[in-house]
C-alpha cells in the first residue's frame, strides 16, 4: 500500500533518466508525417542485454520545438506505427514502443525482454527475480522512451506527455509515480488494487501469500500513484471487465495531480475507441499549447428529496448534461447503470437532476459546445462500494 515515504520500487531511476543508446532505421515519409523505426536499449533479461523496438514519428514540416507524446500499448498490442502517425499529424513528435520483446513484424527479438505471460506478470515474482518481471521491464522501457525523446534537439523537454491504454495505462500510472518529468498523462481503463477488483483476481489468488504481498508492494499501481503529481486525464467505462470501477475510483483519488475524469456508460475496452476519442487530443493540447481546456465538474451536493447538483467552470459553455446512477451493489462489471436527463443552469454554472432513493451510486456527465464529454467523480450513497 502507498505510504508517506516516497519509493522508486526496483527501478534505478538515475540510470533510466539518462538517454539510452539508439539504433535508428530508415525514415519513410507519409502525407503529413515522417516515420522512423528504431531500437533502444532495454533492461538486462536472463543475464543478457536487451533492445526495445519502437516507431518515432514527427510532423512532415515544423519550425519550432515540438511537444512529444509517449504512447504505451496494452495487452495484445505492439509498436503501432499508425498510432504514432496519428499524433504526428496533429503536430506532436510521438514514440510508440513494443513492450513484449517483439520487433516490427511481431516476431520475438533474439534480444527482446519478457513477453506478457502469467509467469512473467505474476508467478515469477520473488525477491531475486524482480528484474525478470514484465512490469519491471515495461515501466523501465517507458521511462527510457521519455529520456530518449527528451534528448532529441527538436523536442521541447517541458512538453513531454504520456498516453497509456489498458495495461499501458497501468504502466503509465506507475511511471507518473516514480518519474516527475511528464508534463501530463492520459490513462485509459487502468487502475490499481488488482487483488480487490480486476480480471486477474483469480490468478493472484493462486499465488502464495508471500508472492501476493511482494507483487502488490512492488508492481501494483497503488504502491506509487499516491506520489504522482502529474496532471492526468482518467478515462474508463462504468462496466469495464478488466479493471473494476471501484478500484479505478480509488486509484485516481489517490493521485495528487490535477484530474480530469471521463467515465462513460458501457464504454468498450479496445484500442480503436480511445484512438478516435477527441477528448484526448483536446486534453493534450491544453497541457502543452495555448489551447482551451476540457470542462471541469465538481462539488456534487444532494438534498433530502433526491435532487442533486454539481458545479462546472465559469468559463465553460455546457450544452447538455446527464445524470447516471445504479442501484446495484455487486462487482462493478455486473452493475446496470441508468441514464436520466439533467438540467444545465448557465447563470449559476451548475447542473441538476433527480436520483431515485434506490440508487447507491451516481455521477454527472456534461458536454461542451465542441462535443467534449467529461464527468464528475462518483458519489456513493451506501459507503460500501468504494473502499
Amino acid at each position: 500500500m502507498v505510504t508517506s515515504e516516497e519509493v522508486s520500487g526496483p527501478w534505478d531511476m538515475e540510470s533510466l533518466m539518462e538517454s539510452p543508446f539508439v539504433q535508428w532505421g530508415a525514415t519513410t515519409h507519409h502525407s503529413d508525417y515522417s516515420l522512423t523505426p528504431l531500437y533502444y536499449e532495454g533492461e538486462p533479461y536472463r543475464g543478457k542485454t536487451t533492445r526495445v523496438f519502437a516507431y518515432y514519428a514527427t510532423p512532415k514540416e515544423y519550425t519550432e520545438p515540438l511537444p512529444a507524446i509517449v504512447l504505451v500499448h496494452g495487452g495484445a498490442g505492439r509498436a503501432f506505427p499508425e498510432w504514432a502517425g496519428q499524433w504526428a499529424s496533429r503536430g506532436y513528435a510521438a514514440i510508440a514502443m513494443d513492450l513484449f520483446g517483439n520487433g516490427p513484424d511481431g516476431e520475438r527479438l533474439e534480444d527482446g525482454g519478457p513477453d506478457q505471460s502469467e509467469e512473467s506478470l505474476f508467478f515469477k515474482v520473488s525477491p531475486d527475480s524482480l528484474g525478470e518481471m514484465w512490469s519491471y521491464h515495461s515501466v523501465a522501457a517507458v521511462i527510457r522512451a521519455i529520456s530518449l525523446v527528451a534528448s532529441l534537439p527538436e523536442i521541447d523537454t517541458t512538453k513531454v506527455g504520456l498516453m497509456g491504454i489498458s495495461w499501458g495505462g497501468y504502466v503509465t500510472e506507475i511511471v507518473t509515480g516514480v518519474d516527475p518529468r511528464p508534463a501530463y498523462a492520459m490513462t485509459v481503463y487502468a487502475a490499481g488494487y488488482f487483488q480487490e477488483g480486476s480480471c486477474w483476481m483469480d490468478i493472484i489468488s493462486r499465488m502464495d501469500g508471500i508472492q501476493q504481498r511482494l507483487w502488490e508492494d512492488t508492481f501494483d499501481v497503488s504502491r506509487y500513484i499516491g506520489q504522482s503529481k502529474t496532471p492526468m486525464l482518467w478515462a474508463t467505462g462504468t462496466n469495464d471487465t478488466c479493471f473494476d470501477l471501484d478500484c479505478w475510483l480509488k486509484t485516481h483519488r489517490s493521485a495528487k495531480g490535477h484530474k480530469t475524469l471521463r467515465l462513460m456508460k458501457d464504454w468498450e475496452h479496445n484500442y480503436e475507441v480511445p484512438w478516435n476519442t477527441n477528448e484526448f487530443f483536446t486534453y493534450a493540447d491544453s497541457q502543452v499549447r495555448t489551447s482551451r481546456l476540457l470542462p471541469g465538474i465538481r462539488d456534487i451536493d444532494e438534498d433530502s428529496d433526491g435532487m442533486v447538483w454539481a458545479a462546472y467552470g465559469a468559463s465553460d459553455v455546457i450544452l447538455s448534461a446527464e445524470l447516471l446512477y445504479t442501484a446495484d451493489t455487486g462487482r462493478s462489471p455486473t452493475r446496470v447503470w441508468t441514464t436520466s436527463p439533467a438540467v444545465v443552469y448557465p447563470e449559476t454554472c451548475r447542473v441538476a437532476g433527480s436520483v431515485p432513493n434506490e440508487a447507491v451510486m451516481y455521477y454527472f456527465a456534461i458536454e461542451d459546445e465542441e462535443g467534449n464529454i467529461v464527468s464528475s467523480d462518483v458519489r456513493d450513497r451506501s459507503g460500501t462500494n468504494i473502499r
